[in-house]
């Protein structure tokens, strides 16, 4: 647990996501990324939205999944389809471009750094795709030390990258807020990190309880695993 791959450390439990605050123009209302609905869609649905796939497994990805299907403000739903995150995209090819373009997408956010972007390339130019790279400015991490407390580690490192990252963030939120955008998705390198911390305050804007948002930030559990694992064998 918490040893980092390139610049992400593995996640085994979950850090204050959900506390973090950014300092912006950011409003918390219904119009983020259009993806609030009526309680009538997805009432049956449950905390995670079961019955509609929140996971889209692609041969070049390891985190890819849906942000919808969370009860938020005033009882309604975010809607499934809408917005989804991501690890690096760089690694969509031929053997996936079919279920990506299924899903529609409109605008892929990359928030990785630029140097991260030079080393590894960014997702395909399809036809209609539009592509943002917004980088929230944060200082490199350092080597995660496992005689430290992760949770500690992790949300000073976000609190961090609220504070510096500030106003990439809210260029992040919104590029999110735009219904003319949708569908996003939104990645970093392993899809979780600076990728939780916009989908955490995406659904903490949308009234998503925050136990639940930890719960989401969690499922990059047993993608970082799998990541880790390509990571081992394709880079020894």
């Amino acid at each position: 647990a918490g040893k980092e791959q390139h610049g992400e450390p593995t996640v085994t439990q979950e850090p204050e996501v959900a506390s973090i605050a950014v300092h912006g123009s950011i409003e918390a209302s219904d119009s983020v990324a259009g993806i609030v609905i009526s309680p009538t869609a997805s009432s049956r649905a449950g905390r995670y939205g079961c019955g509609m796939t929140r996971s889209h497994p692609f041969q070049g990805t390891f985190n890819f999944r849906d942000v919808g299907g969370y009860s938020g403000r005033d009882g309604r739903t975010v809607v499934w389809g809408r917005l989804y995150r991501s690890d690096s995209l760089h690694r969509i090819d031929e053997a996936d471009r079919e279920a990506f373009g299924a899903l529609g997408i409109r605008t892929v956010l990359d928030l990785r750094r630029p140097h991260e972007v030079d080393r590894d390339g960014r997702v395909p130019e399809y036809d209609g795709l539009a592509y943002h790279h917004i980088h929230p400015e944060h200082e490199e991490w350092g080597r995660y030390d496992p005689a430290e407390d992760l949770d500690r580690y992790l949300a000073d490192r976000y609190a961090d990258l609220a504070e510096t990252g500030a106003a990439g963030i809210a260029k992040a939120l919104t590029v999110i807020a735009d219904p003319a955008n949708a569908p996003v998705v939104v990645h970093c390198v392993a899809g979780k990190d600076r990728t939780g911390v916009v989908c955490a305050l995406t659904l903490a804007l949308l009234g998503v309880d925050d136990a639940v948002v930890a719960d989401d930030y969690a499922l990059s559990t047993e993608a970082s695993a799998r990541f880790s694992a390509w990571i081992r064998a394709t880079l020894p």
